[in-house]
C-alpha cells in the first residue's frame, strides 16, 4: 500500500481533464463571439488585451495536451504496476499539479470573459472591465513552461520504451515455443505439451496480455 496515496493523488484531479476539454471549447467560442462584436468599437486597450487572451487560450489548450496524453501513459503504465512502479510513483508528482493548475486556469480565463460579457456596449464600462483583465493577464504565468514540457516527454518516452521491451519479451519467447516445437515434433507428446505449458506460463509472467487488446502496443512502437 502507498503510504502517501500518490496514486489515487494523480487519478482524481485527472478525472477531470475531460471535463476541462469540452469547457475550453465553450470557452473559445464564447470568446471568439465577444471578441469579434467587441472589437468593432473600437476601445483602444482591446488590441492589447485580445492578443494576450489569445496567448492564455493558445498556453491552457497546450497544457490540456499535454496533461491528457500523459494521462493516458499513466493509464498504459498502471496497467504493468510491478514494472512501472518507479515511474508512475517517484516521477509523476508533477502531474495532479498540472492538471487542477489547467483547471483553474479554464475557470479564470472564464470569469475574466464573464466579467466583460456584463459590461455590454457601453464603453466606459467596457473599457474600464477590459483594463482590469488585461492586467490580470499580464500577472498570469503560463501553465506550461519548457522546464515542465521537457519532464513530461521524457516521462512519457520512458513509458513507452518500457512497454516496447514488454513487447519484445512477448515475442522473443512466442519465437523459443514455435522453435522447441519445430525440433521435438517427434518426441513424447506428453513431454512435449508439459514444455509447451512452461513456456506459456513463463511468456504470461514476462509479457502483459493486456499489451495485444489495449492499443497501447501500436502507439509505443510507432517509429
Amino acid at each position: 500500500k502507498d503510504p502517501s496515496g500518490g496514486t489515487a493523488a494523480c487519478l482524481q484531479p485527472l478525472a477531470g481533464l475531460n471535463s476541462v476539454r469540452q469547457a475550453l471549447e465553450r470557452l473559445r467560442e464564447r470568446w471568439s463571439k465577444w471578441s469579434e462584436e467587441s472589437g468593432r468599437l473600437g476601445i483602444p486597450i482591446f488590441q492589447e488585451l485580445m492578443p494576450k487572451f489569445n496567448a492564455a487560450l493558445a498556453d491552457l489548450a497546450t497544457g490540456l495536451d499535454l496533461a491528457q496524453a500523459c494521462a493516458y501513459w499513466f493509464g498504459q503504465g498502471r496497467v504493468h504496476a510491478g514494472v512501472f512502479t518507479d515511474l508512475l510513483l517517484s516521477e509523476i508528482r508533477w502531474l495532479p499539479t498540472l492538471a487542477s493548475l489547467i483547471t483553474e486556469r479554464c475557470g479564470e480565463l472564464r470569469a475574466m470573459l464573464e466579467v466583460m460579457e456584463s459590461s455590454g456596449n457601453r464603453r466606459v464600462m467596457l473599457n474600464r472591465s477590459a483594463k482590469i483583465v488585461n492586467q490580470v493577464l499580464q500577472d498570469l504565468d503560463f501553465v506550461i513552461d519548457e522546464d515542465l514540457q521537457e519532464k513530461a516527454e521524457g516521462w512519457m518516452l520512458r513509458i513507452q520504451q518500457g512497454l516496447r521491451k514488454k513487447a519484445q519479451l512477448q515475442q522473443s519467447t512466442a519465437d523459443a515455443l514455435r522453435w522447441f516445437q519445430g525440433k521435438h515434433q517427434e518426441k513424447n507428446e506428453a513431454i512435449l505439451v508439459a514444455a509447451r505449458r512452461a513456456l506459456e506460463a513463463v511468456s504470461f509472467l514476462l509479457a502483459a496480455p493486456q499489451l495485444g487488446t489495449s492499443g497501447a502496443l501500436s502507439k509505443a512502437t510507432e517509429p
